[in-house]
């Protein structure tokens, strides 16, 4: 009877831990991201010459790069990222080539180019992943300051 009981509770512990984690499931998650003003390595594994988290505004000279790695369930997953002003309106974006992850916990790394002349008071970087082409889910928001100087 104890053992039954035992079996029961553990059961019920793995079902209820199981359902908490499903809230916050997604196809892929960032595991790293970071502004670099250039990158010296850009084949397999980018590497940033600085690391920075403003850039300049209104200047057309200006480039920078967004550098994210995700860690991904297995399958094909198209990334997007939506460039917006602090105003939450988008001026610009990115999509990715279809990535395939071989397997569960897969890490996939994307390198974002941006530039130009850009707005003040700061950018807003918003990815999103449509994985198996199930949906389109946001996976982060992430943001850099811009400033004139």
């Amino acid at each position: 009877m104890k053992l039954l009981s035992t079996i029961l509770i553990l059961a019920f512990v793995m079902v209820t831990a199981d359902s908490e984690a499903g809230r916050y499931r997604q196809p892929a998650y960032v595991t790293n991201a970071y502004f670099t003003n250039e990158i010296v390595q850009p084949r397999d594994n980018p590497q940033p010459d600085k690391i920075i988290n403003v850039i300049r505004a209104a200047n057309e000279q200006v480039k920078g790069y967004l550098v994210i790695d995700l860690l991904a369930d297995k399958g094909t997953h198209e990334i997007e990222i939506e460039m917006l002003d602090v105003r939450g309106i988008k001026f610009d974006g990115h999509t990715f080539d279809p990535a395939l992850a071989a397997t569960d916990e897969f890490t996939i790394s994307i390198t974002m180019a941006f530039g130009g002349k850009l707005p003040r008071k700061g950018i807003f970087f918003k990815i999103y992943d449509n994985h198996e082409r199930l949906g389109r889910k946001a996976l982060g928001t992430f943001r850099i300051m811009t400033d004139i100087w």
